[in-house]
């Protein structure tokens, strides 16, 4: 009986030989294969464009309230807050047209001219039909809030000028 638990233990240590074998070359495969593979980094970029957008505080101007502005005289200014939301620093342009009215044909001598505006609230830069910079300055906004300036308009009503509503288009842009 010695001599099977013999012939057992020693076919048990062939077994247990042969299974620490094949577990050795299992890892050899294994740590093989790791070692074959590679790496690689994708770089990435991106182009963030500038931009510069326009929010204004008051798109209605009038001049002279119900009591309106006498010919020959300089009403009040009226001021717009401009706030740029973009990531770029601006410069407010703006640009008008005659004034139109009391009948649409009716322009006379009242002319974009007579509208003037400016960085304060005592504008002298008369309009023009052309884009003008105002010399106005917008910097660049931060990350958690957007930057305004102040454009102020006022109106020279020319003597002559006949009573009634008249308007106009003043044309405000942001330019980056």
């Amino acid at each position: 009986m010695l001599k099977s638990w013999k012939s057992i233990l020693l076919g048990m240590s062939a077994v247990l030989s042969s299974a620490a074998v094949i577990m050795v070359l299992l890892s050899g495969i294994f740590a093989s294969a790791l070692a074959s593979q590679s790496a690689s980094s994708v770089t990435g970029n991106v182009v963030v464009n500038s931009a510069c957008t326009i929010s204004l505080s008051n798109t209605l101007l009038s001049f002279g309230g119900s009591a309106g502005v006498a010919p020959g005289t300089l009403s009040a200014a009226n001021v717009v807050l401009d706030t740029n939301d973009g990531n770029a620093p601006s410069w407010i342009w703006s640009a008008a047209g005659n004034w139109i009215g009391p009948q649409t044909s009716d322009t006379g001598n009242f002319l974009e001219s007579n509208t003037v505006y400016g960085a304060t609230s005592n504008p002298i830069t008369p309009e023009s039909s052309a884009s003008a910079n105002t010399v106005i300055f917008l910097p660049a906004p931060t990350l958690d809030s957007p930057t305004s300036n102040s454009i102020y308009f006022a109106v020279n009503v020319p003597v002559g000028t006949a009573a009634g509503v008249f308007l106009q288009t003043i044309t405000i842009t942001n330019i980056c």
